[in-house]
């Protein structure tokens, strides 16, 4: 693709719990949808969603727009079965994960001992 056929979205240090306070995975959806992104391109699943819910809503918009979808340097069939099956576990995880992540931070904020977050 050419350099002006290339648009990072990038949303720096906010989490990916919850797209509504994403503004540029919000303009990716909606460029998504006005038929001006053709493919996302992600280093890793959670860099897009760590909530199941709109993991799966995600998958869906790429599917019906004929999005395609490359995470980790792996191409996601949309369509398929088996990929969408293992991308939806993999959302479950980085939701468990960062559920996870948010008790040892609030036992930390309680107990006043700060553990490792990252």
């Amino acid at each position: 693709w050419p350099d002006e056929a290339i648009r990072p979205y990038e949303d720096a240090g906010l989490s990916g719990v919850a797209a509504d306070h994403r503004p540029a995975f919000l303009a990716m959806i909606a460029d998504i949808k006005a038929k001006r992104l053709r493919a996302v391109f992600a280093a890793d699943q959670s860099r897009l969603a760590r909530n199941s819910i709109e993991w799966v809503t995600f998958l869906e918009t790429c599917r019906v727009n004929t999005v395609l979808l490359c995470i980790d340097g792996r191409l996601i069939r949309l369509g398929d079965d088996g990929d969408e099956f293992s991308s939806r576990i993999v959302a479950l995880v980085d939701e468990f994960e960062n559920k996870k992540r948010r008790a040892t931070l609030l036992i930390g904020n309680i107990s006043g001992v700060f553990p490792p977050a990252g």
